[in-house]
């Protein structure tokens, strides 16, 4: 073979080497990217659709000399209950830097306003107290909300700062006095017990009936918020004072409730509360809390007194005068007023927002009895049609119960109404109506 002949298959051998390499190179490059496919793993990190918003933190709702208490809602995006993807965490007196909270789990899932205790403070002291939200993607915190903070104060007085040595002033001798004849010693007063106890919260009526009326008790600062050996509350709605403990059985919570029974339908009352510390097996009470409220119904009709009996007079005789006939008058129908009434509900909140939506919470009419009734159910409007919700047959033992007014315009403010009906013979007749004002997100 010449030289020319033999370059030329050199040439080829070379190309057709370079063609297999290219092809096994492209096969690798197809096997790692399958391979990768197949693993689920992604090119670029997608960000997650939904920032979250800053949840709202309120209070303090409970103060001691070293704790304070709030309460957050939680953030729009969890849509008012917990979420496995979403925590909290919380800085502020001894949390220099962010403590983690988690979803709340000591708390009802489906509670949207759960509570925080910050301890560990100092007492007569003034702090600022903030909370955020995180949501967890592939195991790690990402999306941190922008903070939310309140300032709240611990009660008692702030730790006296040192008193500087004085500096020592040499002492004169003394001059020699008379020796005076010794000062009787006074009689002591008795000693006040020092562990006082501040005044509780009441708030309500948080159900009526015609014979009770039941409310809402926060325990005094000094509890700390949970239940106490030591200290007690006692009601009364005008006559004798009861002795209901501690309130041991919700121990772990700030507030319980009590309801005063035995009452006049269709009567207001002044219903009292105070609480006492238990001192060697001597009550020691704080100031009384009042609250004004009425019973459902009609008051008792008075007795009607007896008319003293008057003489009976003879009537004279007068001549009978024949009446002239007068025409018939036939009375125009009436529309029948169906006796059946209902009051309005409670409606309070919101409870959650979101872009489209505005959750709240219904109380249920004093004549439900604080359950649901077959005869009773409630409608929602938000400025156009009213919407039958029914009796919130599924909470049936509760005394309020959440609805949810959707397919809203974000940003927008929104009077929401709710009423009450009662079902006689096919036809409702309503209650008042209750309105909320509120905006979207």
């Amino acid at each position: 073979m010449d030289g020319s002949g033999g370059l030329r298959v050199r040439v080829e051998r070379r190309i057709r080497a370079g063609r297999i390499v290219g092809r096994l190179r492209s096969t690798v490059w197809l096997v790692v990217v399958a391979l990768v496919v197949a693993a689920g793993v992604q090119f670029a990190p997608s960000a997650h659709a939904d920032a979250l918003s800053a949840p709202p933190i309120r209070g303090p709702v409970n103060r001691t000399s070293t704790t304070i208490s709030v309460v957050i809602d939680r953030v729009a995006e969890s849509m008012g209950v917990c979420q496995p993807d979403i925590g909290y965490e919380f800085k502020g007196g001894a949390y220099a830097d962010w403590y983690d909270h988690g979803g709340f789990p000591n708390a009802p899932c489906d509670d949207p306003d759960p509570g925080f205790k910050f301890s560990g403070l100092a007492p007569g002291t003034t702090y600022t107290l903030s909370v955020r939200a995180y949501r967890i993607v592939d195991g790690a915190k990402t999306d941190f909300s922008p903070a939310s903070s309140v300032t709240g104060t611990t009660l008692g007085d702030p730790a006296p700062s040192p008193s500087p040595s004085p500096t020592p002033s040499p002492s004169p001798s003394p001059s020699p006095t008379p020796t005076a004849s010794p000062t009787p010693t006074p009689t002591p007063e008795p000693t006040t017990n020092p562990q006082g106890i501040s005044a509780l919260s009441l708030t309500g009526p948080t159900n009526l009936t015609t014979s009770s009326i039941s409310v809402k008790l926060y325990r005094s600062p000094e509890s700390g918020g949970v239940c106490r050996p030591d200290i007690g509350y006692e009601f009364s709605s005008g006559g004798a004072w009861s002795d209901v403990g501690g309130f041991s059985s919700v121990c772990d919570r700030n507030y319980a409730g009590y309801k005063f029974s035995g009452l006049a339908s269709g009567t207001s009352y002044t219903l009292r509360a105070r609480a006492y510390r238990l001192a060697e097996g001597v009550k020691t009470y704080s100031p009384e809390a009042q609250l004004v409220a009425s019973t459902s119904g009609d008051p008792a009709p008075s007795p009607t007194p007896s008319p003293s009996p008057t003489p009976t007079i003879e009537p004279s005789p007068t001549p009978t005068i024949e009446p002239s006939p007068t025409p018939t008058v036939e009375p125009s129908p009436t529309p029948t007023v169906e006796p059946s009434g209902i009051s309005a509900p409670g409606l309070t909140g919101p409870t959650n927002r979101t872009s489209s939506t505005i959750s709240v919470k219904l109380f249920r009419s004093p004549e439900s009895g604080g359950v649901c009734q077959p005869d009773i159910g409630y409608e929602f409007s938000s400025g156009g049609a009213w919407v039958d919700a029914g009796g919130f047959t599924s909470v049936c033992d509760r005394n309020y119960a959440g609805y949810k007014f959707s397919g809203l315009a974000p940003s927008t403010v929104y009077v929401l109404q709710a009423r009450a009906y009662r079902l006689v013979g096919g036809v409702k007749t309503y209650s008042t109506v209750a309105e909320l004002v509120a905006s979207t997100l």
